[in-house]
């Protein structure tokens, strides 16, 4: 089965050593005879994470798209004919902290937890059109807790956050705040269950 594994700096693998060996996206393709295809980037927002994928589904086959939701408050805007990726929590000027501030407020209401259902829901429509499988997964439990009750296609989503595993599992993590190589194997463990389960 050919995976398609999509998200910010979780999923690359930031921190490892030798990410592209030991990240839970490879360990996960060899399990299933498969490359790793990860176009995962540190930084991203849901915006990228869902665009990115659809350039690649368009140009590429797969029977199955792995999506690590990243933190909500992180967007992406056009500039100079190219996408800037904003990060609020970040940055440290001035006109920046109260960027961020105003993000985190936006965070709050129910709008904003409407705009991302909107991204993942033409994402999964989209996904049924190329008959393509799909499962989705938080970084941040308290991302996940707030959006929850409005998150589209609940059948698809893994409860159990990256983060959650690893202090469920007493693993250290990176001066990053990043899982190192015993919390990807033991992440990979969990998502080819849930894989099993869902796809």
């Amino acid at each position: 089965m050919k995976i398609l594994f999509n998200g910010c700096s979780y999923c690359y693998g930031a921190e490892l050593q030798n990410p592209h060996i030991t990240r839970y996206s490879k360990l996960i393709s060899e399990r299933f005879n498969s490359d790793d295809v990860n176009i995962s980037a540190n930084g991203s927002s849901n915006q990228k994470i869902f665009y990115d994928c659809y350039k690649h589904i368009q140009v590429e086959s797969f029977d199955a798209c792995v999506i690590s939701i990243t933190f909500l408050e992180r967007f992406m805007l056009p500039y100079n004919d190219k996408f800037l990726q904003i990060n609020p929590s970040s940055f440290k000027s001035t006109i920046y902290d109260k960027l961020s501030k105003m993000i985190y407020s936006i965070s709050d209401y129910k709008t904003w937890y409407e705009y991302h259902s909107f991204y993942i829901s033409m994402f999964s429509e989209y996904c049924n059109y190329k008959n393509i499988k799909y499962i989705y997964h938080f970084v941040s439990e308290k991302d996940r807790d707030i959006f929850f009750n409005e998150f589209p296609h609940k059948d698809s989503l893994i409860y159990k956050t990256f983060n959650q595993i690893c202090k469920e599992n007493g693993l250290a993590k990176g001066p990053g705040h990043h899982p190192l190589e015993d919390g990807h194997r033991i992440y990979a463990d969990y998502l080819i269950s849930e894989i099993h389960n869902k796809i």
